[in-house]
């Protein structure tokens, strides 16, 4: 499972203007407001009139009853005047009464803005807490969430949009549910909202496809690939080439390698020991691995031999089994784990 991060704003403007007309011969108001600051910074109002003023006052209250009053003996026609305060962390609305006097006439306006003091919204998230097959995904975000939507993508397309459940757990840490749908999940898309107009967008990548081939017959206590067999590793790597595009196609991106690797396994049957079975399968997956690297495969490889440990077929010990000899070739942006890959210790292939 891999993850990419989008962070933005819902609205794209950080400068509020408005307008407040005053009668002919008063002042004609415009201003301005900062309206997202960060946690700590001064919100700012910048006020100006066309036809210059005096005795101007600003008198603001906030919804939750915070009051402040600025005073401006004179503002020149042209002038801005920056009029800055502290505002709560969160969003604040506030409203107020503009005054002042031009030309023998005073005129007023009401002015009304919100102020948002919050950081942009970050979001982790952990492997280990998201399983799409129970439609539950644990995120981490820097701040409450308000909304997610959710996308979800199998084998042949879309599968479900709209919004996942949100259950907060902590103010660092959400739940988001879903009814997960019956075809296997492979990319998920969240876009997470804040209160404060902030976004997130994540995309979760869950790949796995094995590879269908036909298995390389060693000499007996050999690791060596024959010439006679590398035709079934070219198939192989011509299925495999195919796979990486499909995946890329579902990732959205056909350039992306988003840590998409392949993993080689084998396998013996019980004849021999445990241990020299174990050793002589790895040796073997590895010999498949090179012949991937040797012949074109571009992503990384992985390998691991897992011996009589994992058969495909249950027989006693000393029993000649051809079925039990074989390998298996994995696409996967995770380490395969599971009763097939006991105590998957995957080595890269260098």
């Amino acid at each position: 499972m891999s993850r990419h991060v989008l962070v933005g704003l819902a609205h794209a403007a950080l400068l509020l203007g408005l307008s407040l007309p005053g009668l002919a011969d008063g002042p004609a108001w415009q201003y301005k407001v900062v309206d997202q600051v960060k946690p700590g910074q001064p919100a700012k109002l910048i006020l100006g009139s066309a036809n210059g003023a005096h005795g101007v006052e600003l008198s603001l209250v906030s919804d939750a009853g915070a009051k402040k009053v600025f005073k401006i003996k004179h503002l020149k026609a042209g002038q801005q005047k920056t009029l800055s305060w502290k505002v709560p962390v969160g969003v604040s609305h506030w409203t107020g009464t503009l005054t002042g006097s031009a030309e023998g006439e005073t005129t007023s306006g009401q002015v009304e803005f919100k102020v948002v003091a919050a950081r942009p919204l970050d979001v982790k998230i952990s492997k280990s807490e998201v399983d799409l097959g129970a439609g539950r995904i644990v995120v981490h975000p820097s701040n409450p969430l308000a909304k997610a939507e959710l996308k979800l993508f199998g084998g042949e397309g879309e599968l479900f949009d709209g919004e996942a459940a949100i259950e907060a757990e902590s103010p660092t840490k959400a739940i988001l549910t879903f009814d997960p749908p019956d075809e296997t999940i492979k990319r998920v898309e969240l876009k997470l909202h804040d209160p404060y107009g902030y976004w997130a967008a994540l995309r979760v990548v869950a790949w796995y496809a094995e590879i269908d081939h036909e298995d390389v017959e060693f000499e007996t206590a050999q690791a060596t690939v024959r010439p006679s067999e590398a035709p079934k590793i070219d198939k192989a790597i011509v299925a495999l080439h195919q796979e990486v595009a499909r995946f890329r196609r579902e990732l959205g991106d056909a350039s992306a390698g988003v840590e998409v690797r392949v993993y080689v396994g084998g396998y013996t049957d019980t004849v021999g020991s445990s241990a020299d079975n174990r050793a002589l399968s790895t040796e073997r997956a590895q010999a498949i691995a090179r012949y991937f690297q040797a012949h074109g495969v571009k992503v990384p490889i992985y390998y691991r031999g897992f011996g009589e440990d994992a058969p495909a077929v249950a027989t006693d010990d000393n029993v000649d089994e051809a079925r039990n000899r074989r390998a298996v070739y994995v696409l996967a942006n995770v380490p395969p784990r599971g009763p097939a890959f006991p105590r998957a210790a995957w080595k890269r292939l260098q």
